[in-house]
């Protein structure tokens, strides 16, 4: 295999494992009443506050960062417009899925790649400044609305966009994954990409540190709390690990846990297999099988009622169903059609 394919064998697979916890994430929320979860694994996929809630589109988010700093080495109008033009098209596609499937992260990641067509040539040190200020933004937003009596699990009722008002709020500060802190998710993962050789060769200390570094935030931010600050304080939430605080210690420990992602793959995909090359397939494939699974759920229990939902074991059962089926369709397409039908159309759209 050559250096090049190989570079993008890690980034591929990780979205496409990455693929199904965001599979099982979706189907969970929307199909069960999560509103008691009971035991550990119904707190651990928790869709609103578990510990996995969220960090599977974040590492797609990370991961969509590296690809973009691995093709910013073309020319750079053809880069920036190239960027601007899907980011458009994502946008467009992501607001009207989401009336059919609220909360779409579609939307967003177009929101993402308008921003990157114009900080895809900036230097490291501004990326890290944006990241740094778009964390900080989160979680002194959260803290404020935690002084107005704003509950963290409100961020997630949809608005309805009557003004441009209403639309830059959902895009920036609203709703699932917002501009702030999620933009720094994205440019981290550019920061990364543009380092990508040795992001891999160093991988094994990569999971060292930011296993410990994830470690630490957690151990600091449950001292913080046990010292009597409450969850609900402003300092609770502005240091909050929970998915919709977005305080800084959600942001930091997601972060970590990506990289972690990113770095076990890269190591895991050294040597070339039947199963890499299909999971690469699959990522490859990833926008169209994303919009796949809204449509397999509303056949399955919407429109025909073909499963009784039966809690998280049935999220679990279904998400790995399609998985498979996902992992071997993929596969199949990509030797015989190249790009995935929604891919295929994005590209001849968005350039």
């Amino acid at each position: 295999m050559s250096a090049i394919t190989r570079r993008r064998v890690a980034p591929d697979v990780t979205r496409a494992i990455a693929l199904i916890g965001v599979v099982v994430m979706n189907y969970h929320g929307s199909m069960n009443d999560v509103r008691h979860p009971s035991g550990f694994w119904d707190h651990l996929f928790h869709p609103y506050t578990g510990v996995l809630s969220t960090r599977f589109a974040a590492t797609f988010v990370v991961v969509a960062g590296v690809s973009v700093s691995l093709m910013s080495r073309s020319n750079d109008i053809a880069l920036r417009s190239r960027l601007l033009r899907r980011g458009l098209v994502l946008y467009a596609a992501g607001l009207a899925l989401n009336h059919a499937w609220g909360g779409t992260i579609i939307f967003y990641y177009g929101a993402y790649l308008m921003i990157a067509a114009i900080v895809v040539k900036w230097s490291t040190r501004r990326l890290v400044v944006l990241s740094v200020a778009a964390i900080l933004i989160s979680a002194t937003l959260s803290a404020w609305l935690a002084t107005r009596g704003t509950r963290t699990i409100g961020w997630l009722d949809p608005p309805r966009i009557d003004s441009l008002a209403d639309l830059v709020g959902r895009t920036f500060t609203g709703y699932t994954h917002p501009v702030f802190p999620w933009i720094a998710f994205f440019t981290v993962g550019m920061i990364i990409g543009r380092h990508y050789e040795s992001f891999e060769r160093s991988a094994r200390k990569v999971v060292v540190v930011a296993a410990s570094f994830v470690a630490i935030v957690y151990v600091v931010v449950h001292l913080v709390r046990s010292s009597g600050i409450e969850n609900r304080s402003a300092l609770g939430r502005f240091v909050s690990t929970e998915p919709f605080g977005r305080g800084i210690g959600y942001s930091l420990t997601t972060l970590g846990i990506a990289v972690i992602a990113l770095a076990v793959v890269s190591i895991g995909t050294r040597t070339e297999t039947r199963l890499t090359r299909a999971l690469q397939a699959t990522g490859q494939t990833t926008l169209s099988l994303y919009l796949l699974h809204v449509v397999v759920y509303y056949v399955l229990f919407e429109w025909w009622s073909l499963v009784e939902p039966h809690g998280l074991s049935t999220a679990l059962v279904v998400s790995g169903i399609f998985w498979i089926v996902a992992v071997i369709v993929a596969t199949t397409w990509r030797e015989h059609f190249g790009l995935g039908p929604a891919e295929r159309v994005y590209r001849a759209i968005g350039g």
